[in-house]
């Protein structure tokens, strides 16, 4: 099973792997996985020409450009290793997502208030969405329902930690996140202009680029180091993007044949976080 940082946010993806509530994490059937695909949202990422798209997300305008990072060569390593498991016994690589034991499964709140240093918009926490529990009646659980059904308290939401560039620490991390030129996210308010700026737009994140260098860093107030405080140069982003996606390889969380792409993808944002402002 993947989930992407949205998932998470939406308020239900934890209960696949937490207790009801919210005490402690729960064991998983040796028929299972839980793949966490870290700092991505539910409707995939890209950029148009070199650009972020800034505008629509899930039918909602927002203020800040969406998330880049593509989650695609995750999905396909998946796929590759389902089918190995199912026709040839072939053990898939162990779960990764945040827990509660480790300390990277925190509450929405927590991580948002870590935000706060950074110069973003960010949805009211009281106002994400959540599940509840619903009373269907006494004869429910044999499939006869009474309705309207009456609301009960939220069930705890979980979503994962984050790092000192404000990443995602637990779950699968693709390059975007342990090689980064930005701050990537499962959740992004609603633009001001059209009202309801303290809710989360539905199915999207965004992505932050750091600044370019130590100067426009200082200028902007950001905390993050900047992308030349980080990389002496193109060429030397670009092999430690390598790495990190080799590194993939070798736990199968990517195929060997999609390093080329993954490697792409990394370098077309690194480009459009060091182009001249629009």
């Amino acid at each position: 099973m993947t989930n992407t940082s949205w998932e998470y946010w939406r308020g239900d993806a934890s209960l696949i792997h937490t207790a009801p509530d919210g005490a402690a994490d729960i064991g998983e059937h040796p028929n299972v996985r839980t793949w966490l695909i870290a700092g991505t949202h539910h409707i995939g990422g890209l950029l148009i020409r070199g650009r972020q798209i800034k505008g629509l997300a899930g039918g909602l305008q927002t203020d800040v450009g969406l998330n880049v990072v593509q989650s695609a060569p995750v999905l396909r390593s998946a796929l590759h290793n389902l089918d190995a498991w199912v026709s040839a016994d072939v053990d898939p690589p162990s779960s990764r997502h945040p827990r509660l034991a480790d300390g990277t499964a925190v509450t929405r709140a927590e991580v948002l208030a870590r935000f706060a240093a950074l110069p973003v918009p960010m949805p009211d926490p009281a106002k994400l969405p959540v599940v509840r529990q619903m009373d269907l009646g006494p004869d429910a659980a044999v499939g006869i329902g009474r309705f309207p059904a009456v609301e009960g308290k939220a069930y705890p939401s979980f979503v994962c930690d984050v790092d000192d560039d404000y990443n995602e620490r637990a779950g699968i991390r693709l390059p975007d996140l342990t090689v980064p030129v930005g701050t990537h996210t499962g959740w992004v308010p609603r633009a001001k202009s059209i009202g309801g700026s303290d809710l989360a737009a539905i199915f999207a994140g965004f992505t932050l680029f750091f600044a370019r260098t130590r100067e426009e860093r200082e200028a902007q107030g950001d905390p993050r180091r900047a992308i030349t405080e980080r990389y002496d140069s193109r060429d030397v982003y670009q092999s430690e993007v390598r790495s990190a996606t080799e590194r993939l390889v070798s736990e199968r969380f990517i195929l060997a044949e999609d390093v080329a792409w993954v490697v792409v993808n990394c370098m077309d944002r690194y480009d459009a976080a060091m182009a001249d402002p629009e």
